[in-house]
């Protein structure tokens, strides 16, 4: 499995990049940022916002690698390590299949853990959940 490490220190060298470019112009920057102060704060705002989020995301995912390699060890003797977050329904997979010391899977309840992680992941991504409506429900109204 992939370790975040590699996309973090990536997202930070071009953070760097990005940064020493922005030294080399500042004169240049700073008179474009004084022509209109508030809207230019308020872009460079939501710019941080969104850069200490998506580090967030990805710093989230160093749990979920540690559970995968854990669980790909031979674990017939040892405990069960706790399940993580995004990887719950996968964990429950797992923990109902494994019968020896390797974890198997059928094509379907992987297809069925992808799946499943993938609705997770993109519920992780809405701004604002809206809330599903039933046929039943919105044929009455």
């Amino acid at each position: 499995m992939t370790r975040p490490h590699r996309y973090l220190a990536r997202m930070i060298l071009f953070l760097a990049l990005v940064g020493l470019i922005a030294f080399v112009l500042h004169g240049t920057l700073y008179r474009a940022f004084m022509s209109n102060p508030v809207l230019d704060g308020f872009i460079l705002a939501v710019l941080l916002i969104g850069i200490l989020w998506n580090i967030r995301v990805a710093s989230r995912l160093f749990p979920e690698v540690k559970w995968a390699e854990t669980m790909r060890q031979s674990r017939s003797a040892l405990v069960q390590p706790d399940p993580p977050r995004l990887l719950a329904p996968l964990a429950r997979l797992i923990t109902l299949s494994s019968g020896g010391d390797r974890v198997r899977l059928s094509f379907q309840a992987s297809q069925a853990a992808l799946d499943s992680l993938s609705g997770r992941l993109d519920e992780g991504r809405e701004i604002s959940p809206t809330p599903k409506i039933s046929p039943a429900t919105a044929h009455n109204a």
